[in-house]
């Protein structure tokens, strides 16, 4: 793909180069401001009547959605743990209450 880390930042002053680029690549468009995953034509339709500058074009990464699912699972397993570790606790706390 010749990204580094199935990623590259979007370096574009235009929308169609980005969705171009991503085609390409075969890779979705990720904004790591709103943190939403876009498919290239998804981003087409919400974006292409407008014109943005660079600061706003510097939100969007070219990444491999594989990825981003890998991150997705990894954050998922995280929580879960901790939900659980909490789960114990309060268990715990209310059956010493009741002995």
């Amino acid at each position: 793909m010749g990204f580094n880390e199935d990623q590259q930042a979007a370096h574009f002053t235009n929308i169609n180069i980005l969705v171009k680029e991503a085609l390409r690549h075969k890779c979705w468009i990720y904004s790591s401001t709103e943190k939403i995953w876009y498919s290239p034509e998804e981003f087409m339709a919400k974006y292409k009547h407008s014109s943005y500058n660079q600061a706003w074009f510097a939100q969007f990464k070219v990444m491999n959605p594989m990825a981003g699912l890998k991150a997705a699972e990894i954050q998922a397993q995280k929580l879960n743990e901790k939900k659980l570790a909490f789960q114990q606790r309060v268990f715990e706390y209310y059956q010493n209450k009741l002995k």
